[in-house]
C-alpha cells in the first residue's frame, strides 16, 4: 500500500497543483504514524505466528532464580544473570537483556506473590538505568526538528 502510494506521490502531487509543499508536508506529518502502527502490526503477526504464543507459561520464582516452562521448553535464571526488571500497574517484565523480556501478567500471582516477588527482585537484581528512552526522546526531538524545517522551507517556497 505504501509503495503503490509513493509511486503515485510524483503525478498527484506536483502534476495537477502549482505548489506540493501541502502534499510533501501532509506525508512528512504522516510518517511517523505510519511506521508505529507497522510495528504494531509486525509485532502482532510474529506473536500471532509464533508456536508458543497462546499456549500457558509457568513460572517459579525462589530466592536465587526464576524458573520458566513453556510447550516449548524450560529455563532456569539465576538472579544475578538477570539484565534489569522494570513493573507496571499492570505486569513485571523480567529483562533478560536489553531487548528481551519476560513478561509475568500480576493478574496470574496472589498479592502476597507479588510483595514477594518485588522484595526478590529488589534485593538480587540491579536496577540500571538505561540511557535508551533518552536517546530515543532525544532522536525523535531532532527527527521533529528536521521536519518542521522542510515543512518550513516547503511552504515558504524555498
Amino acid at each position: 500500500m505504501l509503495a503503490g502510494a509513493l509511486m503515485l506521490w510524483p503525478s498527484v502531487a506536483c502534476g495537477e497543483f502549482e505548489s506540493c509543499a501541502f502534499f510533501t508536508g501532509i506525508f512528512l506529518l504522516a510518517m511517523p504514524g505510519i511506521v508505529v502502527l507497522a510495528v504494531r502490526l509486525s509485532a502482532r503477526r510474529q506473536v500471532r505466528l509464533h508456536p508458543g504464543s497462546r499456549d500457558p507459561i509457568y513460572y517459579r520464582f525462589t530466592d536465587t532464580e526464576l524458573y520458566e516452562e513453556s510447550r516449548l521448553g524450560h529455563a532456569t535464571l539465576p538472579w544475578g544473570e538477570v539484565y534489569n526488571w522494570q513493573e507496571d500497574k499492570h505486569s513485571f517484565y523480567i529483562f533478560i537483556s536489553l531487548g528481551q523480556a519476560l513478561i509475568v501478567p500480576k493478574t496470574a500471582l496472589a498479592a502476597a506473590d507479588i510483595d514477594q516477588l518485588r522484595a526478590t527482585m529488589k534485593a538480587r537484581v540491579p536496577r540500571r538505568r538505561d540511557n535508551v528512552r533518552l536517546c530515543n526522546v532525544v532522536i525523535a526531538c531532532v527527527m521533529l526538528a528536521v521536519l518542521a524545517m522542510i515543512c518550513f522551507s516547503l511552504f515558504i517556497g524555498f
